[in-house]
């Protein structure tokens, strides 16, 4: 604490050393001005050193905390809520952390405990937290548990009334199964979370269904990874469906799944009307034979994306253009054309891509 203090060079620490970190350094951290990276990853961290980070608080420029690989159960998990607020972090780390133990029996007061712990967490976001990793945590361990929903439920209802909203979240390796996704998808969408990661968890197809309506919404996300669950083709279906109607989503991981030929063929169907997505991974489908990941990955080469991106926007020009077109009268009743509003450049853009084919190349 002192060499951190004595040196503004310093900026991270890295404590590893699976030994209990003294209440001592926790004081003079908090009183540090320039340390932003903070790691106490495999330290035996637990409740109590939560309870006393909370009392203590942050570098007033942390930015970083990664606590993962340690004891924290969903009482740590109350202790960093009431630390959230006042903090500037902009990564939280929590995995590999037993936030469902309990330190005994489990019972009805336990349980209500923790729900309230998790929901707590949800709505204690910072405006400037943007990524929250809480893989292997198991935070839906059975389908009952709801600490997973409550969670995304208080940042969605966050985002409800703030407008804020988290940009990355990890639920990787949690035991998330059908019944769980499905109740989870709706509350992601009104979380409007950019980035969702649910990789290694047990969904299926009823699951991925759910998570397809979510990746097609109107707040859906630009990256979405399912990789080592258990979809089959009729989730690989449900995926091609909500490709075609070409959402914001430019990234889906389908890797290490059970989708045969039949959901190939399904998804290469749906990036015709696609030209958003820029990367699918279907790899390691032992169900899906090479061919069809071969025609899959010719679909998404750059050429075929170009073409696909092209097309969208020439359709979009044309309708641009012809709205600018359109006559209107302005508040003195005079006639206006609005397209003179549109720029030079913009203009020749437009009507160069949207040229019937023969015309020649407009110069600008």
């Amino acid at each position: 604490a002192r060499l951190l203090a004595g040196d503004p060079e310093y900026r991270s620490l890295f404590l590893a050393t699976r030994r209990d970190v003294p209440e001592a350094l926790l004081a003079a951290l908090a009183g540090n001005d320039h340390v932003t990276a903070i790691h106490f990853e495999m330290t035996k961290w637990d409740d109590a050193q939560c309870e006393a980070l909370a009392r203590f608080g942050l570098p007033p420029r942390a930015t970083e905390l990664y606590l993962m690989r340690n004891a924290i159960t969903h009482r740590g998990i109350a202790s960093l809520a009431r630390l959230l607020p006042a903090s500037r972090l902009r990564s939280l780390n929590l995995s590999c952390n037993p936030l469902l133990s309990s330190g005994g029996a489990w019972n009805y007061s336990t349980w209500l405990e923790s729900e309230s712990a998790f929901r707590a967490l949800g709505s204690s976001i910072p405006p400037t937290l943007e990524t929250l990793n809480l893989n292997e945590t198991e935070t839906a361990k059975e389908s009952g548990d709801p600490q997973t929903e409550v969670l995304v439920e208080a940042l969605a209802t966050r985002r409800r009334k703030t407008g804020r909203r988290l940009k990355v979240l990890y639920l990787q390796g949690n035991s998330i199964d059908d019944a769980t996704a499905v109740r989870l998808a709706p509350a992601l969408a009104g979380a409007g979370i950019e980035e969702v990661y649910l990789g290694k968890n047990k969904i299926a197809d009823e699951g991925g269904a759910a998570l397809a309506a979510f990746a097609r919404s109107e707040h859906g996300p630009r990256k979405l990874s399912l990789y080592g669950n258990q979809l089959g083709d009729a989730a690989a279906a449900s995926f091609a469906d909500a490709i075609a109607a070409d959402p914001i989503l430019e990234l889906l991981n389908l890797s290490h799944n059970a989708i045969g030929d039949t959901g190939a063929g399904r998804l290469s169907e749906g990036l015709g009307t696609n030209s958003r997505l820029r990367k699918l991974d279907v790899a390691v489908n032992k169900r899906m034979s090479d061919a069809a990941k071969n025609i899959l990955s010719h679909s998404m080469s750059p050429e075929k994306l170009a073409k696909r991106s092209a097309r969208a926007f020439k359709a979009a020009a044309l309708q641009l253009l012809l709205w600018h077109a359109r006559r209107r009268l302005d508040a003195e009743g005079e006639v206006v054309l609005p397209l003179r509003s549109l720029p030079h450049g913009v203009l020749t853009l437009i009507l160069d891509l949207a040229r019937p084919g023969g015309f020649p190349r407009i110069r600008p």
